[in-house]
C-alpha cells in the first residue's frame, strides 16, 4: 500500500534558474566521456534520468571485446555542471539542453573519428538524444538502440492536444505554477519510484539513492524539454535501424504501485513505431527500466541479433 504523496510547494524556491553564483558548463558539451573496450564496433551510451555514465559499468565490462564504447554523462547529470539556463522567456519547446546534448554527440563522433557508431540511449533524455540523432543525422550512425527508454510523454489526458498546445501549457502553466516551487520531497514522491528502476530491490535502492537528492533545477529543465518533444511524429522518416528494448512491468506491479503511467512512458509511447520496418521493439522479460541490469542475457542477445542482421 502506497503512502500519501506530498504535494507541498515552497514559494521561496525557484527551480527554473541556477542558484546564484552557479558555474555552468559550456552548452554543447558532455559532463564526462568514459572510454572502454577494444571491439570493432563503436558504441556511444547515453544515460538519462539524472544518471551518469557509471550506470553502464557492468554493460561495458561484458562487452570489452565486442565494442569500443564511449559512455557519456549529459551535462548537469551525475553531479556534473549543467549548461547555462536559457534566457528568461525561452520556450521549453526550443529544447535548448537536449539540442546541446545532440551537438555534443556530433562533436564526439567527429573528434574521435568514429565510423558510424551505434548510439544507445536510456530513460527519457538519453532516448531522445539517440532518436534525434537517428532522425536528424542518419549518415553519422549505423543504428540506434533504446535501452528502457521512452519515445514521448504519453499521458492520455493530453492526447487531444497538439504538441504546440502542450508546450504552451508547460511554458505558461506547469513551469511557473508547479515546477518553479516544487519541493524535493514532492518531486521524489511524484517521480519514478525506486522499484521502477529495477526489479532487484538492492539495485533499485542504490539507483534511487543516486538521483533522489536533486538538483531540482537540472531535473526540471531536462524533464520539461523531454515533455516538449515528440519524435514519434517523425518515426516515418527514420532511415537507420532502431531497436527498442522495453521493460516488462507486470499488471500486478502497475496496480500495486498505482502507476499505469509507467506503462505509458515505456511501452505505450512506442505505439505506431511498427509502421516503419526499420524500428523493432522487444520487451525484455523480468526487467524494469534498467533492462541491462535486470536481464543482461536477454539484452545482450537482442543487441547481438539486431546488429548481426544489419551488417
Amino acid at each position: 500500500m502506497l503512502g500519501q504523496r506530498s504535494m507541498a510547494q515552497d514559494p521561496s524556491l525557484n527551480n527554473l534558474v541556477h542558484p546564484e553564483g552557479y558555474d555552468p558548463a559550456e552548452l554543447g558539451t558532455f559532463g564526462h566521456v568514459e572510454e572502454r573496450g577494444q571491439g570493432p564496433v563503436p558504441m556511444i551510451l547515453i544515460p538519462g534520468g539524472g544518471f551518469g555514465w557509471e550506470v553502464f559499468e557492468s554493460f561495458m565490462q561484458r562487452h570489452q571485446d565486442d565494442f569500443t564504447m564511449y559512455a557519456v554523462t549529459l551535462a548537469g547529470m551525475g553531479g556534473t555542471a549543467a549548461p547555462p539556463m536559457p534566457p528568461q522567456g525561452t520556450s521549453y519547446g526550443e529544447r535548448t539542453w537536449i539540442t546541446g546534448a545532440l551537438e555534443a554527440l556530433k562533436s564526439l563522433i567527429r573528434q574521435r573519428e568514429l565510423d558510424r557508431p551505434v548510439v544507445a540511449g536510456h530513460f527519457l533524455e538519453g532516448a531522445h538524444v539517440a532518436l534525434e540523432m537517428a532522425i536528424r543525422h542518419p549518415d553519422m550512425i549505423r543504428s540506434a538502440v533504446i535501452l528502457g527508454g521512452s519515445a514521448k510523454f504519453a499521458n492520455p489526458q493530453y492526447e487531444a492536444y497538439t504538441l504546440e498546445q502542450r508546450i504552451r501549457y508547460y511554458d505558461t502553466q506547469m513551469a511557473p505554477n508547479w515546477f518553479k516551487t516544487v519541493t524535493l520531497k514532492t518531486w521524489n514522491d511524484n517521480n519514478f519510484p525506486a522499484s521502477s528502476y529495477s526489479n532487484q530491490a538492492q539495485v533499485a535502492e542504490r539507483l534511487y539513492e543516486q538521483v533522489s537528492k536533486g538538483p531540482l533545477q537540472i531535473y526540471v529543465r531536462y524533464l520539461l524539454e523531454f515533455w516538449s518533444g515528440d519524435p514519434t511524429l517523425e518515426f516515418g522518416s527514420i532511415e537507420v535501424p532502431v531497436l527498442v528494448l522495453m521493460p516488462s512491468f507486470s499488471e500486478q506491479y502497475l496496480k500495486e504501485m498505482d502507476a499505469p503511467w509507467l506503462d505509458h512512458y515505456f511501452v505505450v509511447s512506442w505505439k505506431g513505431a511498427e509502421a516503419n520496418p526499420l524500428i523493432g521493439r522487444t520487451a525484455i522479460p523480468d526487467a524494469h527500466i534498467f533492462v541491462w541490469l535486470d536481464n543482461p542475457q536477454a539484452v545482450d542477445e537482442a543487441i547481438a541479433g539486431f546488429l548481426a542482421k544489419k551488417e
